[in-house]
């Protein structure tokens, strides 16, 4: 009888900090109807996952044993009933809701995206929910071509991507020095007051603001 393909698996058993962590040995899952398998190449962690560890989360902490959920990127070596056998052996970007740090991950296709070849595993782990959040905020509020937009705090995956995002269209401007970036155009300060505002826009103000809370 053929063995049994297994995997390594971070697993947690009590809340607590980092040291709660257990790696575990475990059978490979397999994908079901609409998923797919990811041969892992890096993992996105995020500071909500280290609350819900923590037992410190505001959104709550899940039932016990846990695992942790990430941004995960790997190439699909596996495929189940429904999803497209044309994604074998690409690289894709896939939000991961459990058992998240394994050798090997199950994500739904709706959650996963494409990984260019021009961009880096590391870099591309914000395809799986910074970039989405981006869009989806811009989208949200009508952008429009010529709108002005503030994002106010750009310095996080998120509101950095909506300045980028939202350059070709609009006037994207950032209260956040750190949001520089060599693709976006953005005018820079600590704090976005009336003063500040008004010589960005004049009377007209910002099509869009986006608080720190969105980015």
């Amino acid at each position: 009888m053929m063995k049994k393909r297994s995997m390594r698996v971070v697993r947690y058993y009590e809340h607590g900090g980092p040291e709660v962590l257990r790696v575990e040995e475990v059978p490979l899952p397999e994908p079901g109807s609409g998923q797919l398998r990811l041969r892992t190449e890096i993992v996105g962690a995020s500071f909500v996952d280290t609350t819900v560890r923590s037992g410190t989360s505001p959104l709550g902490t899940g039932e016990l044993p846990g695992s942790p959920h990430g941004e995960v990127v790997g190439v699909v070596d596996g495929i189940g009933a429904g999803a497209d056998r044309a994604a074998m052996g690409r690289r894709l970007a896939a939000l991961v809701r459990a058992d998240a740090y394994a050798d090997f991950v199950v994500a739904d296709l709706n959650w996963a995206a494409p990984v260019p070849s021009t961009v880096s595993p590391d870099d591309s782990t914000v395809l799986a929910m910074a970039a989405p959040c981006a869009m989806l905020s811009l989208s949200i509020g009508g952008l429009r071509p010529g709108d002005t937009v503030l994002v106010h705090g750009a310095a996080g995956s998120t509101g950095h991507l909506t300045v980028q995002l939202a350059r070709p269209s609009a006037q994207a401007r950032s209260s956040e020095p750190r949001a520089r970036t060599p693709n976006a155009s953005c005018c820079s300060h600590w704090e976005p007051t009336p003063q500040w505002c008004w010589t960005g826009t004049g009377p007209r103000g910002f099509e869009q603001l986006l608080p720190a809370a969105s980015t």
